[in-house]
């Protein structure tokens, strides 16, 4: 949340994206609506979560498959993008994927301690058409960013790299919209990923879904725990794979750390290979097959 695709693709050393397009993958980026470089509507207003998982998502496939050969996309999201796809699935299906990716993404939130509440009630206060400027902020702290600076903790770099972390600051940060950050806290408050009337729980919503799932988490993510983002294998019913990593990394180190790439991108390409074929199978194939044998009978 607040990161753009530079996240993704921060060099060409270090990026899951350029190991993706080497692997033969048409890749693709999403970005949220407070992304310089998105269009937005023509009277844009408030927004939050729900308007990108109802408008936005399923808007993104569509052009994607559009654009190419495939029937399928295979979905890569980190942080809220895993949870775009939680909520997209939800409420779609899973006809148009291949398979998910969901990197340090949670589903279920612990009791925030009192400083998070207050923060949660100023939020509340916010009107939702609100853009918060956390582009700039990012901007003018970067230089505070040094190996030992406790603010590295914060941005989930526990890796230690802080080149990495002030260029991601000063060009991977976007601005967020009040009504997201608004759908955030009340996350925290029902303790689980839900829609703005605080009533569907998304991961509930997913129960026996047949989707290949792969599954990321570090022992170090204050933002995303383990225990946060597995929950959601509780519902699942089609093939999902676990990658738990230590107490050294944190929440962005799985994208942006050096050893992501021995330890992290290869176990994604591995686990994409598997199922690389669904986003070539045709939809209509199974659709069609029932009504052929139809007009066979009746012959």
């Amino acid at each position: 949340m607040g990161l753009n695709h530079h996240s993704l693709q921060f060099s060409r050393q270090s990026s899951i994206a350029w190991k993706l397009q080497e692997a033969g993958y048409a890749v693709f980026f999403f970005t949220q609506r407070g992304d310089h470089g998105a269009i937005p509507p023509h009277s844009p207003g408030a927004w939050d979560f729900d308007d990108i998982v109802r408008q936005d998502v399923p808007a993104a496939i569509e052009a994607v498959l559009e654009r190419t050969d495939f029937q399928r996309v295979h979905w890569l999201g980190h942080g809220l993008g895993g949870q775009l796809l939680i909520g997209y699935l939800a409420n779609e299906g899973d006809l148009l994927l291949a398979s998910a990716s969901l990197l340090c993404a949670p589903v279920r939130f612990e009791t925030p301690a009192s400083r998070a509440r207050a923060l949660q009630l100023a939020m509340r206060l916010l009107p939702s058409q609100v853009e918060i400027p956390t582009r700039g902020l990012s901007r003018l702290t970067s230089p505070a960013f040094g190996v030992d600076s406790p603010w590295m903790e914060h941005l989930g770099n526990l890796k230690g790299d802080s080149s990495v972390a002030r260029g991601l600051l000063l060009h991977g940060t976007e601005n967020l919209g009040a009504g997201l950050l608004k759908q955030v806290a009340l996350w925290t408050e029902r303790g689980f990923l839900c829609d703005r009337a605080g009533q569907q729980d998304l991961a509930s919503c997913l129960e026996g879904l047949d989707l290949p799932v792969f599954l990321l988490a570090t022992e170090g993510d204050r933002t995303c725990p383990p225990e946060a983002a597995f929950a959601l294998d509780l519902f699942l019913e089609g093939p999902v794979d676990r990658l738990r990593l230590d107490a050294g990394w944190g929440h962005t180190d799985p994208l942006l750390a050096a050893e992501a790439t021995e330890q992290v991108f290869p176990r994604i390409l591995e686990w994409l290979q598997k199922h690389r074929r669904k986003s070539w199978a045709k939809i209509t194939e199974v659709h069609e097959q029932p009504k052929v044998e139809k007009q066979a009978a009746s012959r």
